[in-house]
């Protein structure tokens, strides 16, 4: 990550802290999943990958739990279980060398973006860093913003993860960094597990202290149906105890891992994964999907399990009388699987015909053009200074950005005198039209009422960044404007003309609403008829044009 500066071994601490394990308001009870080795196990591991070096980490736990792990952490190089008491010395390592940059809380399992953090965390430049990971400042989100008496004063849209300073917590963050300086005062001092005292030791020893809240993926392992969405995502390796006890009528579907003296009675069903603790037993007729029953429990006869996590017969009661079920989730999605972009089969039209038409096309036009390609580029050259080709930065297929090329028909910084002009746009939304533009070339006007500036576009066809008919090509700052409307367009490869430069009004106050209404419909329609008429109806309005021009 390059955020390791002093070149010392790289060390993670991970400390449970004792108060996570008192009785509590939460469903579960951090003793019961750590005390279940496969929980542990796969807790344990993916605390370690949430660094953003997992080379090394030393796990805090307290002394009933270290016993049963010690043999997982023995067969484990890059783990290491202690007991957790009031306080916890760097240097206990022996060689006093080990960098420790990050201290974890062990009660949640969390996933910043840690490139972006790194950045931010350099930016503060503070000796000792509070990190919050938050779900809520994650991309691609609408928020209501609304008074005390529940009146709607507008809202608030994210399209990419955002970090926000925040107030210095008073418990344990997800995250402590730790800088050069702050690493180098607790390997002499013990670092004390108490946050409040753990502040005023940084305090103390005249470190500066921040905080940050940042956007990211979150799992409380104290919390039901995030530590089962943690479990189901894992896919872990099962194994099989001894004295297990089948009968012949029952059915074991997926991976499931039995421990000690398990009994499925006749017609029961396990289907994984799922974890059966030692001497469960699961009755006839009884259903158990994708769930972990604790020790010594009992499934009923005809009873059902879905989706739960059980070590308590008043667990077992709950779940019996609940009528909806924790449905899980995708554990740390990945930001662009938010976009809900509509896909078709390889070998249908709108993937495997749409493009034969469209480089068959494209190579006629360029040829067809090819002899007026010289004569207006010396045209721009004579009447106007810059360059020939203007090219836009836009969106394509799936978001992926190209050059859109184009011949200039605009003086040079066009863009830049746009805002200056804005307060004249005479069309809605994030698109820029006016009447008698001043940044138009005395060409200019020549070529975009002929829609001869458009023609190298037929370059990006056949490179496959566009296509001849589909929406309008946008750059990223117009696509935000509609999420919806955005998964839509970029689902297919931007047009040179499309249904709404065809189907427009410019209505005042419309026009936008017009962009998104057809773009839309036409994602939803797509097909070779619809293609066809755009395309006759496209040429019949450019012969017409071309005419009035003459």
């Amino acid at each position: 990550m390059g955020w390791l500066r002093d070149g010392l071994p790289m060390m993670n601490l991970v400390i449970f802290h004792n108060r996570d394990f008192a009785v509590s308001c939460e469903r579960i009870n951090l003793t019961e999943v750590l005390s279940c080795r496969p929980l542990a196990e796969l807790v344990l591991r993916r605390h370690l990958a949430a660094f953003p070096d997992p080379h090394r980490m030393i796990v805090l736990l307290p002394d009933c739990l270290c016993a049963p792990l010690s043999a997982f952490c023995e067969a484990s190089k890059d783990i290491e279980i202690r007991p957790a008491g009031r306080e916890f010395r760097f240097s206990e390592d022996g060689s006093g060398n080990t960098a420790y940059g990050m201290i974890s809380n062990g009660s949640c399992i969390a996933h910043p973006d840690w490139k972006k953090a790194m950045d931010c965390i350099r930016a503060v430049g503070t000796d000792v860093v509070a990190m919050v990971v938050d779900s809520s400042l994650s991309g691609y989100q609408e928020k209501v913003r609304v008074t005390a008496d529940r009146q709607v004063v507008g809202f608030r849209r994210t399209y990419a993860e955002s970090v926000m300073p925040t107030l210095f917590p008073e418990d344990w963050p997800d995250y402590v960094w730790l800088s050069d300086r702050a690493k180098s005062y607790f390997r002499s001092e013990r670092l004390p597990l108490d946050f409040k005292t753990f502040h005023l030791l940084c305090r103390d020893g005249g470190l500066s202290c921040g905080a940050l809240s940042f956007a990211g993926e979150k799992i409380r392992l104290t919390a039901e149906a995030e530590l089962l969405n943690l479990f189901l995502s894992a896919n872990p390796n099962f194994t099989m105890g001894r004295r297990i006890r089948i009968s012949e009528s029952a059915r074991i579907i997926g991976p499931v891992m039995m421990q000690d003296r398990v009994k499925l009675e006749d017609r029961s069903v396990v289907i994984g994964p799922a974890i059966l603790g030692e001497g469960v037993v699961v009755k006839e007729d009884a259903l158990v999907e994708e769930a972990v029953i604790g020790p010594e429990l009992s499934v009923p006869a005809h009873g059902r399990v879905r989706h739960a996590i059980l070590f308590s017969e008043k667990d077992l009661e709950r779940a019996r009388k609940r009528s909806v079920t924790v449905i899980p989730k995708q554990t740390y999605p990945n930001r662009r699987e938010h976009l809900v972009f509509r896909h078709w089969p390889w070998y249908s039209y709108a993937c495997l015909g749409k493009r034969m038409f469209d480089v068959i096309g494209s190579l006629m036009i360029l040829l067809l053009f090819f002899p007026v390609f010289p004569i207006l580029a010396v045209v721009i050259k004579l009447t106007s200074p810059g360059p020939v080709f203007y090219r836009a930065r836009r969106q394509g297929l799936h978001g992926r950005q190209f050059d859109c090329l184009k011949f200039r028909s605009m003086m040079v910084q066009a863009d830049a005198m746009q805002e200056k002009l804005r307060v004249v746009n005479q069309v809605d939304g994030p698109q820029f039209k006016m009447e008698n533009d001043p940044r138009v070339s005395p060409i200019g006007k020549f070529l975009r009422d002929t829609c001869l500036d458009e023609i190298p576009q037929f370059l990006n066809v056949l490179l496959g960044q566009m296509s001849i008919v589909g929406p309008r090509p946008s750059p990223e700052t117009e696509n935000s404007q509609c999420p919806v409307w955005r998964d839509a367009r970029l689902s297919v490869r931007p047009g040179i003309t499309g249904l709404w430069q065809l189907c427009r009004t410019r209505d005042p106050s419309r026009d936008f609403q017009e962009w998104v209404l057809y773009d839309t419909q036409y994602v939803r329609r797509l097909s070779f008829k619809t293609d066809l008429w755009i395309g006759c109806k496209t040429a019949q309005k450019l012969i017409n044009g071309f005419i009035d021009q003459l």
